[in-house]
């Protein structure tokens, strides 16, 4: 255990640490203390073998006799055991923390990143009416969102859902991934619009915490463009999605949150005879523009104005904001249409990014029902390295 490194050190290390330390001065005390405790305390007590070692030694030294009699025998057979515990090795699976179970599940919800809180809220509460359909779930508790103040924020399109179960001897079912598959055909079918991972509290927390995930399997992503970071997520996704075991497999999701973009058109500017700062004024505004500031004693605030929220969320009345131009011939003022100095469109941009190391980042997650995790993560790789092998050739070629 000492040997670990990285995360898997960081986490047994002290318990290791902690073992040995128990040893040493339980050692010290059997060669120092005991003794001498004994030849005060136990001057009187018989020197005798308890019951229990008497019938052992007339049970054990007998078999001893008989397998010293057959040396060659018995040292062939230890070899051979050895030796077939040894191929036996390969077909066995790892894990990095043994799973536990903990007796519920926790469920989360992941919707479009511009989807709105009522309609999250609605999603919601579709899956815990889907949820208390099944005799085995006693509890269903949601939580969607968080603040950024959190170890862990999210927004109002991911939602938390605590799950608790019943005793296991009223189950319809044999174990809880045959529950959790029939509750995820159940919601796939009912919830539209939504993609759903399953997990155990603590165990989600505690990947989250290890990886930056909250799935079992998470893998990261680095590079500098947003647009070709998702296309290699999601050929990743698809790749993971073939391994046998994989469930739950997604990319974070870093695109799809409508934003207004406002290109100016400076030669339209010019022709008017407008300041490019006066068209920034405008858009501005859309947003907020400080105009003041107020005092209140020893505090200061802001003043902002900004236009009223039916203008904001309609684009065409957006594209109609005016804009004060130079007066003309006849000297009246004009008020130019945003829409002839700029063009205004909705693009989906960038919901969230991560960065890592000061680079950015992105995020696939997975996880892994019916077989070992160790086992999952090589046969990943080895899909990936063929897909990747692949594309060089279909390149070339």
């Amino acid at each position: 255990i000492l040997g670990l490194r990285g995360i898997e050190g960081k986490m047994f290390g002290p318990m290791a640490a902690t073992l040995i330390y128990v040893l040493t001065f339980s050692l010290l005390y059997a060669l120092t203390m005991a003794p001498v405790l004994a030849s005060f305390l136990l001057t009187q007590v018989p020197e005798r073998e308890p019951l229990v070692f008497r019938v052992l030694h007339q049970r054990y030294l007998p078999a001893l006799n008989r397998t010293l009699g057959w040396r060659k025998l018995t040292a062939t057979a230890t070899v051979v055991v050895f030796v077939l515990g040894l191929a036996c090795l390969p077909l066995l699976g790892a894990e990095f923390i043994p799973r536990l179970d903990e007796g519920s599940l926790s469920m989360q919800i992941w919707r479009a990143p511009s989807i709105s809180l009522e309609q999250s809220s609605q999603i919601s509460g579709m899956a815990e009416k889907v949820l208390r359909q099944f005799p085995e779930v006693e509890t269903v508790v949601s939580k969607t969102g968080r603040a950024e103040i959190a170890t862990d924020p999210m927004g109002v399109e991911v939602s938390d859902v605590y799950i608790g179960l019943t005793p296991r001897e009223k189950w319809r079912f044999s174990s809880k991934e045959k529950l959790v598959e029939a509750i995820e055909e159940k919601l796939g079918r009912t919830v539209p619009g939504a993609v759903f991972s399953f997990s155990q509290p603590i165990e989600l927390r505690v990947s989250e915490l290890i990886s930056g995930v909250r799935s079992d399997v998470g893998i990261q992503i680095y590079g500098d463009d947003v647009e070709q970071l998702k296309r290699k997520a999601d050929e990743v996704v698809r790749v993971l999605e073939k391994v046998p075991g994989a469930a739950d497999v997604k990319a974070e999701q870093t695109v799809g949150l409508p934003t207004l973009h406002i290109t100016i058109d400076r030669a339209a500017i010019a022709r008017y005879g407008i300041n490019v700062q006066d068209v920034l004024d405008v858009v501005e505004t859309i947003g907020g523009k400080e105009v003041g500031t107020v005092l209140e004693g020893q505090k200061r605030f802001a003043l902002q104005v900004r236009f009223a929220e039916d203008v904001r969320e309609d684009l065409e009345r957006l594209r109609n904001l005016r804009v004060a131009a130079p007066a003309g011939e006849g000297g009246m003022p004009r008020l130019i249409p945003l829409s002839q100095l700029a063009t205004v469109r909705i693009e989906d941009g960038p919901a969230q990014i991560s960065r890592d190391n000061i680079s950015r980042r992105i995020s696939v997650e997975s996880n892994v029902r019916g077989r070992d995790l160790a086992s999952f993560v090589a046969d990943g790789r080895a899909a990936r390295s063929e897909e990747h092998t692949s594309e060089l050739q279909s390149h070339h070629d």
